[in-house]
């Protein structure tokens, strides 16, 4: 049950919601330990499912943190209890939302007109998205686009990007293997991006390009 001190979006009362959520401070709140034992002990949730939950009630803390405080009440999560095994249906919409996400994102690639690429990325990246492509890091959509639209526009012609592999999610990053073709036989590239999510939006990209094979002759 939620602790008598938990404000009143946990305790089930009429009053509403703070508008945005506060940070934690650096002594946890006791309601806080206390829901995260009663969350781990009733539901089994891990603590990545606990973190989440503080977040949608307006608490906002990390989850090493809720780790932390699992693993001093004899509550840490064994190996076998990450990943999809664990809490699997919460893993199961976990990978779900990333494979949306991540749709999305390879979709700008393939629009039908350069004018769509920024909504597109809005619908799959969070504004301050960190972006690490071929030339180191960067951040927002903005870098995101730039880079997007230099690919559109190779050299040998518009090309298509494919994911060509299922999205593994095996905690809180998702990765995935990509295709790019360019028409007619042209250069092909295809690599590795692995991304982290943040409320159903990718809030960082990191791209591992292979090597560009050569046109078909």
């Amino acid at each position: 049950m939620p602790h008598a001190n938990a404000p009143p979006s946990v305790r089930g009362g009429s009053e509403d919601r703070p508008s945005s959520p506060h940070r934690s401070p650096n002594a946890t709140p006791a309601w806080v330990i206390e829901q995260i034992e009663s969350w781990r002990r009733e539901h089994k949730w891990s603590a990545q499912r606990i973190t989440d939950e503080l977040v949608s009630i307006g608490f906002v803390i990390d989850r090493r943190t809720v780790s932390r405080h699992l693993t001093r009440r004899g509550l840490g999560e064994r190996r076998d209890e990450r990943g999809p095994r664990g809490d699997w249906y919460y893993w199961c919409m976990q990978e779900e939302t990333a494979r949306s996400a991540i749709d999305t994102f390879i979709s700008a690639f393939n629009a039908s007109d350069d004018s769509y690429v920024t909504a597109l990325l809005s619908q799959a990246l969070t504004s301050d998205v960190v972006f690490w492509g071929p030339l180191g890091r960067s951040e927002g959509i903005e870098a995101v686009e730039r880079f997007v639209l230099d690919i559109r526009r190779h050299p040998a012609g518009t090309g298509t990007m494919v994911r060509c592999s299922a999205v593994d999610m095996p905690d809180e990053w998702a990765r995935y293997q990509w295709v790019f073709a360019t028409p007619d036989g042209g250069p092909r590239l295809a690599g590795t991006d692995v991304v982290h999510l943040r409320r159903s939006l990718i809030d960082q990209v990191i791209v591992f390009a292979g090597e560009i094979e050569p046109s078909v002759s």
